[in-house]
């Protein structure tokens, strides 16, 4: 009835012990193949603590760096072809993009990791002590966010077939980075998510910073936040269809 793409920040699968549970990379496999999405594009990907999700048979790595052992992946069951990196200037985020052949339909999917806020414990807007170290972050990161974003644009503007983008953006939908990449595209929370919709947990206060985008041809058939804790992000999917 559709194709089901999940996106889901990883958190290099807690590779550095962030989260105090033990067998992270085991319980996201186990969660992956309850929920059977049919695509998954995971942000913030280890090579070292990535399980082996065996139900899928076509996998692209893309490191944000060259060489690098962090970055973008593509599991799916349908065949990916045409992959290659996507790399922002002065950064250790990045990207990547695919051709997704869907019933004998070739979609281009595009997996994408913005500059990251780096926020931590200490970064609240109600805190008079940080509040105007962090209203100087913002807008620094924003202005990177916003030129990453300009520049993917200008890269999606000779794609050739309907698009699917899954991402981290690192901000929410009220900023410009996000009316930019949204722009003249779907977001699918809007069309068939419910409720706040947030993907993390900014101190005191939840936000919505990851994102599946689609093409205006593409319908979205229904969208899920999965209340899961084996990352600082939560996975999001979309069951869409392609006429």
């Amino acid at each position: 009835k559709g194709l089901n793409v999940m996106s889901y920040n990883v958190r290099s699968f807690n590779r550095f012990d962030w989260l105090d549970i033990k067998d992270v990379p085991e319980s996201i496999a186990d969660f992956i193949e309850k929920t059977n999405p049919d695509v998954v594009c995971f942000q913030e990907f280890s090579t070292i603590k990535a399980p082996e999700f065996k139900n899928y048979p076509y996998k692209i790595f893309k490191p944000y760096v060259v060489n690098g052992e962090i970055g973008s992946c593509i599991i799916s069951k349908y065949p990916l072809i045409n992959s290659k990196g996507i790399a922002f200037k002065a950064s250790t985020n990045g990207g990547m993009q695919s051709d997704l052949i869907w019933k004998r339909d070739t979609l281009r999917l595009y997996n994408l990791h913005f500059e990251s806020l780096r926020i931590n414990a200490k970064d609240t807007l109600f805190s008079f002590h940080y509040s105007q170290k962090i209203r100087s972050k913002f807008k620094r990161i924003s202005q990177i966010q916003k030129d990453q974003v300009k520049l993917f644009n200008s890269l999606s503007d000779s794609s050739p077939f309907p698009e699917i983008i899954c991402t981290d953006l690192n901000n929410n939908a009220f900023s410009e980075s996000y009316k930019r990449i949204a722009k003249q595209r779907l977001d699918s929370f809007r069309e068939q998510g419910q409720g706040f919709g947030a993907t993390y947990q900014f101190p005191y206060f939840p936000l919505r910073i990851d994102y599946i985008l689609t093409d205006t041809k593409i319908k979205i058939l229904d969208f899920k936040t999965h209340k899961i804790k084996y990352s600082d992000h939560r996975p999001i999917s979309a069951l869409l269809n392609w006429p």
